[in-house]
């Protein structure tokens, strides 16, 4: 679970990345912020797309003070099938990768889930609603740019399935990562490249 600082960051990069700016922002607890944008009050509800044992595996990284490594190998596990710390650190010493298509396979479908746990949280009044409502989702563990993002955009959507209940629930939903943006709203899903601007 993200805290406060890693969210105002989140978001931050969330602003610069849609090009926009926020009248005032005020962290909160579902959702994680109240915006003003362009005349609407946004509430927007900020979670990690990552699975466990990347989160885990980033954590005994840093603390063995790891610079190089591989986190591809990373799965969505149940409680059960947890993997040792141990393991876990043998997958990044080896940079252990996967096949991209599997990979993206997996990225779609924790995305997906995601999601629509999202939306059930929202249908519930778990988490409150705005005038507008946003769901930001960012995900670094999966960036591999050698499947194509359109691509990988058709695998998320494929993966929501036809149920367009996040469309009610959310205004827009960003899936976020270092090198693109998955843009869903009522009317369209687009990829926007985010390429490191000059200066």
């Amino acid at each position: 679970m993200p805290d406060v600082d890693e969210e105002q960051r989140i978001l931050e990069y969330l602003r610069v990345a849609i090009d926009t700016e926020f009248s005032y922002v005020i962290p909160r607890d579902k959702p994680d912020f109240e915006v003003g944008h362009r005349g609407s009050i946004v509430g927007i509800e900020i979670t990690d797309g990552s699975t466990e044992e990347f989160r885990r595996g980033l954590s005994l990284a840093r603390k063995r003070g790891l610079r190089s490594f591989g986190l591809d190998g990373f799965e969505e596990r149940s409680k059960d099938q947890k993997r040792s710390n141990d393991a876990l650190i043998q997958i990044m010493e080896m940079a252990e990768s996967s096949d991209c298509e599997i990979s993206a396979v997996a990225w779609a479908a924790r995305i997906a889930d995601r999601i629509k746990r999202k939306c059930q949280l929202m249908q519930a009044s778990e988490i409150q609603r705005f005038e507008r409502n946003w769901l930001c989702i960012y995900n670094f563990q999966s960036d591999d740019l050698s499947l194509p993002v359109e691509r990988r955009r058709d695998m998320l959507l494929g993966a929501i399935g036809p149920d367009d209940t996040f469309r009610r629930m959310f205004d827009v939903i960003y899936v976020l990562s270092i090198k693109s943006l998955f843009v869903i709203d009522r009317n369209r899903a687009i990829v926007i490249d985010l390429k490191p601007r000059d200066g």
